[in-house]
């Protein structure tokens, strides 16, 4: 393989010198992908990437952007298949031994789709544990059966968003583990064959294992043979600069791969391992390619030397027409990622404006990856398969009382969930049971909280939910504010806070400023670099439901720096942080910020604020200060009880409207029409009166709950037309 032909060589293949030129490769790829949203970097870096959000909260909750750039990616470089880790979910939640991982369902169901829909297909690959070699691979052989019994669960349930299979990228070096690892895969392959399940199974291959002889179930041969035996695929970690060496390696596996009627890719290391393999410079071409200039890093047919292009293309040329040949795989996408871009994917995103990655504004030329000299192994993908909708209930809420009255109308808005084909129903539930229907219907909500279910169903008949948490004041006991500061009484300058209002701060000086730095010209107060905090000792015995509000901005910081709340709840000893704000905070906002239960009923709680930045340009400031709280105990509001707040049959009753109309519904020239909700499903009459002690019943058994009701109807004839009306339960 010294020498190298070029035969298949295309000019499409290569359209620019970097960032996004279209890499047309005849021959699509693979790639490994250990998490769409790129932590690759320091462990600092990617504990807190994104202003004030680590790794899994940016994971979890706002990854579309990552996810994106990832798949344009793929497009534009030709990868159609990605062997994709879901350890980010397996260690959160997933259950093997009940067959299922919630995480999976909830997040990782719009990456699935999304993949299907860019005709891109994806593997689920997993550790058996935290470490390479394990024991537990000899004393559970039972771990590769069950994740490959829970993802064909998931399968089945999605059928349009599959894994085509499972890779382990687990390859242990330690000898006295590699029976564990064999009877755990010859299980799951069992498993597969008897079941009838079409879920494939996948390996890396370590290099080491390819003249490692083994014995095991009374055999003697190399522990890649023993791998393929009970394997539908594998992926040879042919991790060597030297094409030779490649091609002898790749040779071996693809041919046994061949006389045993299975399938193997062929992979490649581009990663900066100096450092952290034993022979680093050997094992990856990541010097070769930057040594080339950006017009011929990824071109083929170099005159100088083999390039890494010239030897990906080789191998392809050579075992193409094998059967057994799957394609190449890149190891991994964040190096691979770099070569183009001189940033990690991380990095990448960043130095957007505002860190957000926009498909639709960027909208990098793609290839048409079903164009492809290599046929799919498995499961291909549907880009016409319909997805599910995105549902969103809205962020969850406080709402405190409005008028002294127990209960509060309010209104639900679920405009913010989306579907590719058109949302056709919003069904708003309550522990199970409906309680209204509509994009933004308006509903009762007695006092308390309340966690509201929202299903949203498209047209194509699927559908998805999502919850919000609303929490409903009762007028009675909403306290007055336990601590309130505005810093107009401070003195202006650093370190002049006023004593009377309790406050501690920062024993070094000229990190904390008073100045006419507020929303409105007001005096605020300045905290900078990591020294700039101030602690507020607050005693909430008899309270809950403990809440901060204040008005805030930051200038200055680095990515990754930001202002936070922060809070103790034994006397200062931990500090546990709540909220973060970061450079995209330029402009003053009013936050509201609920402190965990840990903090209620706690005569040791201790508010803080703190600015995390990295020198005295770096500056939080905030300003109108107030923690609000909730009596345990209840109370009657200061009116003594005497009528100030609605009795208890009233509190799951607000009328919202009444009015008297000319040209009543039946033409008798009057009607009544009331409008009211109600926090309980239930069954209602009307009444009527002219003086408030005589009543007689006007409309009978009336259902409503939930939603708003609204009734007009021509009322009955009285003496009077001074009517009163009330709305009663059966």
């Amino acid at each position: 393989m010294v020498g190298v032909s070029t035969n298949n060589l295309a000019a499409q293949e290569w359209n620019g010198p970097s960032d996004w030129a279209k890499f047309d490769v005849a021959a699509r790829r693979a790639v490994w992908v250990w998490n769409p949203v790129s932590m690759d970097g320091t462990t600092d870096q990617n504990k807190n990437w994104d202003g004030s959000k680590n790794s899994k909260i940016r994971f979890f909750e706002n990854y579309k952007g990552s996810r994106d750039l990832f798949f344009d990616f793929c497009e534009n470089k030709s990868i159609r298949v990605v062997y994709m880790f879901v350890g980010i979910y397996q260690y959160r939640s997933a259950d093997y031994t009940a067959g299922v991982f919630p995480y999976e369902e909830e997040n990782m169901l719009p990456f699935m789709e999304e993949a299907n829909a860019r005709g891109i297909q994806v593997w689920y690959m997993y550790y058996l544990n935290d470490t390479r070699d394990s024991t537990t691979l000899n004393g559970n052989t039972n771990q590769i059966v069950r994740i490959a019994q829970t993802v064909d669960n998931f399968n089945k349930k999605y059928p349009n968003a599959r894994f085509a299979g499972i890779h382990c990228d687990q390859e242990p070096n330690d000898e006295s583990v590699y029976p564990g690892l064999l009877n755990n895969t010859k299980k799951a392959y069992d498993w597969i064959e008897e079941s009838g399940s079409d879920l494939l199974t996948s390996q890396a291959l370590r290099p080491k294992w390819r003249n490692q002889e083994v014995t095991w179930n009374g055999e003697t041969k190399v522990m890649n043979e023993h791998m393929q035996d009970w394997l539908h695929h594998s992926v040879l970690m042919a991790y060597s600069d030297e094409p030779s060496t490649v091609d002898s390696w790749s040779s071996a596996v693809i041919d046994y791969a061949d006389s045993i009627g299975r399938k193997a890719a062929i992979g490649s290391e581009v990663a900066d391992l100096s450092g952290f393999a034993y022979d680093a410079s050997g094992e990856t071409w990541y010097e070769e390619i930057q040594a080339e200039s950006a017009e011929t890093r990824f071109k083929v047919g170099s005159a100088d030397f083999v390039t890494w292009e010239d030897m990906m293309h080789s191998v392809v040329d050579k075992h193409e027409a094998t059967p057994s040949f799957d394609r190449m795989a890149i190891h991994g996408y964040s190096q691979y990622f770099r070569h183009w871009f001189g940033d990690l994917p991380r990095d990448y995103l960043l130095g957007l404006e505002g860190g957000v990655y926009d498909s639709a504004v960027i909208n990098p030329e793609k290839v048409d990856l079903t164009v492809d000299t290599c046929e799919l192994f498995g499961y291909v993908p549907n880009p016409d398969a319909n997805r599910h909708p995105v549902a969103y209930a809205g962020e969850n809420r406080a709402i405190f009382d409005s008028d002294g009255k127990v209960g509060e109308m309010v209104e639900l808005d679920g405009s913010g969930s989306t579907d590719d084909v058109g949302i056709v129903s919003y069904i708003w539930t309550r522990d199970g049971v409906e309680i209204a229907t509509g994009m933004k219907p308006t509903i009762f909500l007695a006092d308390g909280e309340h966690v509201i279910t929202l299903e949203v169903t498209d047209g194509g008949g699927l559908s998805r939910t999502h919850e919000v948490m609303i929490d409903v004041f009762a007028p009675f006991s909403v306290t007055p504010a336990l601590f309130e500061e505005d810093f107009e009484t401070a003195t202006p300058g650093f370190d002049q806070l006023d004593p009377a209002k309790g406050w501690e701060q920062v024993s070094k000086t000229n990190y904390v400023g008073i100045g006419d730095y507020g929303p409105d010209g007001s005096q605020a107060v300045s905290l900078s670099d990591q020294r700039g905090w101030i602690n507020q000792a607050i005693d909430t015995t008899g309270y809950k439901a403990i809440t901060v509000s204040f008005d805030l901005k930051v200038e200055g910081y680095a990515d990754g720096k930001s202002g936070t709340v922060r809070y103790s709840k034994d006397a200062g000893k931990n500090w546990i942080e709540v909220a973060g704000y970061d450079n995209t905070h330029t402009e003053y906002q009013r936050y509201s910020v609920k402190f965990p239960a840990d903090a209620e009923d706690n005569p040791d709680f201790i508010l803080r604020f703190h600015s995390l930045g990295d020198n005295k340009t770096d500056i939080t400031y905030v300003d109108n200060i107030i923690v609000t709280a909730i009596s345990i105990d209840g109370g009657d509001g200061g009116d003594g009880g005497d009528g100030g707040v609605d009795e208890p049959g009233e509190a799951y009753m607000k009328v919202m409207e009444s009015g008297f109309h000319l040209g009543g519904v039946d033409g008798s020239g009057r009607s009544v029409r009331l409008k009211w909700g109600s926090a309980l499903s239930d069954r209602y009459t009307i009444w009527t009166s002219e003086d408030l002690v005589e009543w007689s019943e006007e409309v009978s058994d009336i259902a409503s709950g939930g939603e708003v009701t609204e009734l007009e109807f021509t009322p009955s004839e009285l003496s009077s037309d001074k009517r009163f009306f009330q709305i009663r339960k059966n």
